[in-house]
């Protein structure tokens, strides 16, 4: 009996090897065109992960000095970065004061200024390029080059040296080769410390190898996953006329999507090219209004920003445009050509979604993937070649094996649910002896601090990511304030934002396994993945971005699910509270729900003139609602204070971030970011398909909120487009991945047997969402190492820098007392703990924008009468803000204590 079952078991196997290598001899010119594309995208990939990472440019040292070595006072050293075009001073030897250098930066000028005084004195420039040297000897070698416009980096020279200054560029032959890439020749042959063509061509290929083999082996196995499916599934369940039509529907949707892209490329590029702002102009307004050394963090982005509204607006239009006219074109096509559509735009389709991806992320050096089971070690093979085959397998099998193992699978992934949810939690909690970033913490504890101790928002206090203080102060109020707490409170509140967030995808779902797999993988790669080191805690986003999109996925799933009038009404309250809290995703939220009724009620077989009506109705309940809320914020403010509150400080930050403080332009394509916007644009082509064809389903309404919702909040990476900006605002588009993959799996388990353009696309999708639960589990240890150093950090508080600064202020004030504290991004904590206030009505020292701000400091020191003053940092730090407060102190301060940790505590002469 056991030798039968061999026999059988070796028969069948040999047969279907059979079968797969006579396959694979018929498409043998297919299968190595596959391979010829995917070794060059991996090879392209691994160049751009080169660059990406910055491997190839070399550290540049810039040392000058008098006749004797010595530094010179005035000298300063600047360099025009070849990415953002925006120049900034280079960094300066502690040691060795004359030396200036720069590394790990891609860098297009280099500049050195200095006053005439100094110019005189002037006897040597040696600049060294990694090994390479360049020496100048002489007084006038800086009046030999040509002069740079000193008022950009005027932040950076002293007022008293200012007039006579000179500002040189470095000559342009002072660099190492140039380089001879073919592409973005402005970018790459501007590099003066470019290190070489050969370290991008020649070495990635050697690096890739392991990869390029297993492309070969996973292509090989997914073929043969593909073979047995279709052996086993011979489509007899479908009509020839519903193949037809599935095929049509196929090809039309990727021809629209491949022309909308198109179209906006091109669209973009027409902007690029005549839409030319006075950015000259705008940074002349921001010198009038805003500290001298917050300016160079200004890079206007105009001509991005018109891009990207324009592209926001048009990208509907232009996808119900193209879809018309490829529907109707495949109306009345022979069914040859649509077959040959179907064959290749499949296989192209997926081709091209292999080369964005892969190439995208090695823009960023796999930044958004590095911490993925799948991606290096063992797990890299053992994902690839065995679990995800056998996975996608199993579901291929239309569940059949999936059914067997129902229960246990169930119960391991929800194990997994609930242990993430407990991550996140203890991820966020902090005490005084955690190590965070004091620079993030500030500007989110310091106005809920003053808030606690009797100040207004809007009135004497301001908030930069909104009045989220106001709504938080009630609840510290009653269980007591600070960090441990703080951190606790908003833990909280992030858990359950992603609960909310789980329950809207329960609701959009119907496969448990994509449904739990699709919740972790939003948690994975939008907040977990972000730093694999250590954790962000970034609450700006992680709570505070993130929880009215939640409640708004939410209740948009729950209204449209029971249509009740309670809902509805709540919905336009939530929404214009949500505003209050934090602006940037409120405003999002709010105009994101106007536009889902308004869609909705194109779903209602009613005339369009009541259609119409209908939306109006909509937007003036919204507005409304929005006003109502305003003016109980006022009423409130006025009464608790006396004055109503200035809107005026509400907007002020968003007209900075506007005038391009602290953006960074997007890079161009391929990147990462373009696999999110591609897949809001997918979900907003099934809305409309599902609006033209009259058959809008309750998850066609999701697809639609989640679409809307993803593309606002999309700004929030466009203004700052740093790599790690893009975490944040991703999780719609995983939502929507998880979805997709559900509404093309329910497609294949209903159809019989699906066409091979489904199976592709399902297999891409399946991929992102199978992965997550093995992506957490493969980091256990880490996130493990991350709850360990948080228990042990309370044991280590009691000895924190913090805790001996915190008693060092006890021991001369008392709580509620009002009291002024300088200590850059520190004061939060030490107003929050101590119980005390600023008795300065000034935003936290990280938010410290304007020149009117500086002058209240100015003022209060100068008229201070009897109010205790705390210093952390050497005077001379504060001449960032103002050279008037340093002399202030020195000349009418005394210094009554120190601590041991550098904070001084200061009483007026």
């Amino acid at each position: 009996m056991k030798k039968n079952f061999i026999k059988e078991a070796m028969t069948m196997t040999r047969n279907a090897i059979f079968f797969v290598l006579a396959t694979l001899k018929k498409e043998y010119i297919s299968f190595l065109l596959l391979i010829v594309f995917g070794v060059s995208v991996i090879w392209l990939g691994a160049m751009v992960a080169v660059i990406g990472s910055r491997q190839v440019v070399k550290p540049v040292h810039i040392t000058v000095s008098d006749i004797n070595g010595n530094e010179l006072p005035s000298v300063r050293v600047f360099a025009e970065l070849a990415r953002e075009r925006n120049s900034t001073l280079t960094r300066k030897d502690k040691e060795h004061g004359e030396q200036w250098s720069i590394d790990k930066v891609f860098i297009g000028k280099i500049m050195i200024g200095a006053s005439n005084h100094d110019l005189q004195r002037l006897s040597n420039i040696e600049i060294n390029i990694d090994d390479k040297n360049f020496s100048f000897s002489g007084t006038q070698e800086l009046v030999k080059w040509d002069h740079f416009d000193k008022s950009i980096v005027k932040p950076y020279i002293k007022d008293s040296d200012y007039s006579d200054y000179v500002i040189a560029e470095v000559p342009k032959d002072i660099r190492l080769e140039t380089s001879n890439i073919p592409f973005r020749k402005a970018f790459f042959s501007s590099l003066i410390n470019w290190g070489g063509d050969n370290e991008v061509f020649i070495k990635p290929l050697a690096t890739s190898s392991g990869s390029i083999v297993l492309y070969v082996l996973f292509l090989f196995i997914l073929r043969v996953v593909l073979l047995v499916y279709e052996r086993k599934n011979i489509n007899t369940e479908e009509s020839t006329d519903a193949v037809i039509y599935n095929k049509k529907q196929h090809v039309s949707f990727l021809l629209t999507i491949i022309s909308s892209v198109a179209t906006l490329a091109l669209v973009n590029a027409l902007i690029y090219h005549f839409y030319k702002p006075d950015i000259a102009q705008i940074l002349k307004d921001t010198s009038t209004l805003y500290l001298n050394y917050q300016l160079p963090a200004f890079l206007p982005k105009h001509v991005e920003r018109m891009q990207f509204m324009v592209s926001v607006f048009l990208s509907p239009l232009i996808l119900l445009g193209f879809y018309y006219i490829f529907k109707k074109w495949l109306a009345n096509t022979q069914v040859t050509v649509i077959d040959f559509l179907y064959s290749k735009l499949s296989i192209v389709t997926i081709c091209l979604l292999f080369a964005v991806t892969y190439i995208g992320l090695a823009m960023s050096d796999f930044l958004y993937i590095q911490t993925s089971y799948y991606f290096d070690g063992s797990g890299k093979y053992f994902f690839n070649l065995i679990i995800f085959p056998a996975l996608l397998f199993v579901f291929l099998s239309r569940g059949d094996l999936l059914k067997s193992f129902q229960k246990p699978i169930r119960i391991i992934l929800q194990v997994i649910f609930y242990l993430t949810i407990i991550l996140v939690l203890a991820m966020s909690i902090l005490n005084l002896g955690s190590f965070f970033s004091a620079f993030h913490l500030n500007p989110i504890f310091y106005p809920l601090s003053q808030v606690l101790a009797g100040k207004m928002l809007l009135v004497n206090v301001t908030s930069l990511y909104g009045l989220f203080p106001l709504f938080l102060a009630p609840l510290f109020k009653v269980i007591g304030f600070g960090l441990f707490k703080f951190s606790l409170v908003l833990g909280i509140i992030l858990c359950a934002s992603y609960v909310l967030l789980f329950m809207f995808m329960r609701k959009a779902i119907t496969n448990y396994v994509l449904l739990y797999c699709g919740f972790v993988g939003i948690v994975f790669y939008s907040f977990l993945a972000p730093n694999p080191l250590t954790p962000s805690y970034y609450f700006q986003y992680w709570p505070i971005r993130l929880l009215f999109p939640a409640v708004f996925l939410f209740i948009t799933a729950s209204y449209f699910k029971e249509d009740k009038k309670l809902l509805y009404y709540l919905s336009f309250f939530l929404c214009s509270l949500g505003i209050l809290w934090n602006f940037d995703s409120g405003i999002i939220v709010f105009l994101s729900w106007i536009i889902v009724l308004a869609y909705h009620e194109f779903s209602k077989n009613t005339a369009v003139v009541t259609k119409f009506l209908k939306i109006g109705s909509h937007i003036l309940k919204a507005v409304i609602f929005l006003s109502a809320t305003i003016f109980i914020f006022y009423l409130y403010t006025y009464l608790s204070s006396g004055v109503l509150p200035d809107i005026f400080l509400f907007l002020q930050y968003q007209k900075m971030f506007l005038s391009g403080y602290f953006m960074i332009p997007m890079l161009a394509p391929p990147h990462s970011w373009n696999l999110i916007i591609l897949t809001y644009l997918v979900g907003l082509l099934v809305s409309i398909i599902a609006l033209i064809n009259k058959k809008i389903e309750y998850r066609d309404t999701l697809i639609f909120a989640i679409s809307i919702l993803g593309v606002g909040l999309f700004s929030y990476y466009e203004g700052r487009s740093h790599d790690l900006t893009l975490f944040g605002p991703s999780y719609p588009a995983f939502i929507l991945i998880a979805i997709f993959a559900d509404k093309i799996y329910t497609h294949i388990k209903t159809s019989g047997a699906a066409l091979r353009g489904d199976i592709l696309i399902f297999g891409f999708l399946f991929y992102i969402v199978i992965s997550a639960p093995f992506n957490i589990v493969s980091n256990a240890n880490t996130y493990f190492g991350y709850i360990l150093n948080g228990a042990i950090s309370f044991e280590e508080s009691s000895d924190s820098l913090y805790v001996r600064n915190i008693s060092f202020i006890n021991k001369f004030v008392k709580r509620g007392e009002g009291i002024f504290i300088l200590a850059p991004h520190n004061e939060g904590i030490y107003y929050g703990e101590t119980g005390t206030y600023s008795i300065v009505d000034i935003p936290s020292s990280t938010d410290l924008f304007f020149k009117k701000e500086a002058d209240v400091i100015v003022t209060f020191l100068e008229t201070n009468k009897g109010s205790k003053v705390f210093v952390e940092k050497p005077f001379s730090f504060y001449d960032l803000y103002d050279t008037r407060i340093k002399n202030i102190l020195e000349k009418h301060y005394t210094i009554v204590s120190s601590s041991e940790d550098g904070l001084s505590f200061l009483m007026k002469k």
